[in-house]
């Protein structure tokens, strides 16, 4: 498979949920403390950088790390930055790594590959290391680091072309083809004529319906689409998703709102029927707006199962809204026609 390159979208999709259980005050505590411990980290990588920048990442030497599948996507982007991000790789790999905590090495995995992603699209204009870290965020969960076994983490701490590997690995194994793609198609493009109306909807629900329509106009029997193609799909659906579900996991305050929302539990549906790889992490995300709601228990009535949600959901809740729409129609006609019968038989003069 060729390595991503275009697949990646800056930005940050799913940070916690702390307008639910975090005061203001805790909130900026926390934050202020994280501002910190970049800024450490990041002192510490730069003087990693410099070590390692005269030593092992030489211009000479460049070339030959191309050939490893380091070249950058974007072959306008000044040499000493695409040195930076190859050398910040190097800085989060390496036998001190591994040696750490497995939640360290999630966190460590996360920047890494963050840095790689950014490296290989095609749209990053130059080395930063916030944006990395804010990258690494999204990374963490769309590449679903917490449910990846821990020989596999080490195997992406190792080098940076266990980064490079790892990452391509999980994109394949989470967003690469379904074995049933027609059937996976289908009922994305059926859920995508059935989704509500983005009119005046935030971005984040206009992005996540162009999302779904690019993967409902993938072509199963073009010889011609790529393991690539597919991939980038698939991977920004996911992201758009779970973008669009940030802080709306409590139930919607009207119907509009429960609808919108449950639409996106729709489309993660279908997506994970038909790529088991992905069951774990949907049952998380499934776990995790339980939870927020408190309705762990399945007789609760706000319980939501993934198996309840998909196309042939989201296709009926189509039809109960263009019935409703009908009646309301009939309603008004009927009301029209009461009046106008009154005026009638009470002609003014």
């Amino acid at each position: 498979m060729k390595d991503f390159e275009d697949n990646f979208i800056s930005g940050s999709i799913n940070d916690p949920d702390e307008d639910i259980y975090e005061s203001i005050e805790k909130e900026k505590e926390e934050k202020k403390k994280q501002e910190e411990e970049l800024r450490k980290e990041s002192e510490k990588t730069e003087k990693k950088m410099k070590e390692d920048e005269d030593v092992m990442y030489r211009s000479e030497n460049l070339e030959e790390r191309f050939d490893d599948g380091m070249e950058p996507g974007n072959k306008r982007m000044a040499q000493d930055d695409i040195n930076k991000y190859i050398i910040y790789i190097q800085a989060k790999t390496g036998q001190d790594k591994i040696e750490k905590s497995v939640r360290e090495k999630i966190d460590t995995v996360a920047k890494a590959a963050a840095a790689y992603m950014l490296l290989k699209a095609d749209n990053t204009k130059e080395f930063s290391e916030s944006l990395i870290n804010k990258n690494a965020t999204k990374v963490k969960q769309t590449l679903d680091l917490a449910n990846m076994h821990e020989i596999e983490l080490n195997d992406m701490l190792r080098d940076p072309q266990g980064v490079r590997v790892g990452v391509n690995t999980r994109l394949r194994d989470l967003y690469g083809r379904p074995e049933d793609l027609a059937g996976y198609v289908k009922e994305m493009k059926q859920l995508y004529e059935s989704l509500m109306t983005s009119d005046n909807r935030t971005a984040e629900y206009k992005n996540m319906v162009n999302s779904i329509k690019a993967v409902s106009e993938l072509d199963p029997n073009n010889a011609m689409l790529t393991e690539d193609e597919i991939i980038s799909k698939n991977y920004k659906a996911m992201e758009s998703i779970e973008k669009y579900m940030k802080g709306k996991k409590r139930v919607r305050k009207t119907d509009v709102g429960v609808e919108h929302f449950n639409n996106a539990v729709d489309g993660l549906s279908i997506m994970a029927k038909y790529n088991p790889m992905l069951a774990d992490k949907a049952q998380a995300i499934e776990d995790r707006i339980n939870e927020v709601r408190g309705s762990e228990a399945e007789n609760h009535k706000d319980h939501i199962s993934l198996a309840d949600f998909g196309a042939e959901r989201a296709i009926k809740a189509k039809e109960v809204r263009i019935e409703k729409a009908k009646e309301k129609k009939r309603e008004i006609t009927m009301d029209k026609s009461k009046y106008k019968q009154k005026e009638m038989t009470h002609p003014h003069i």
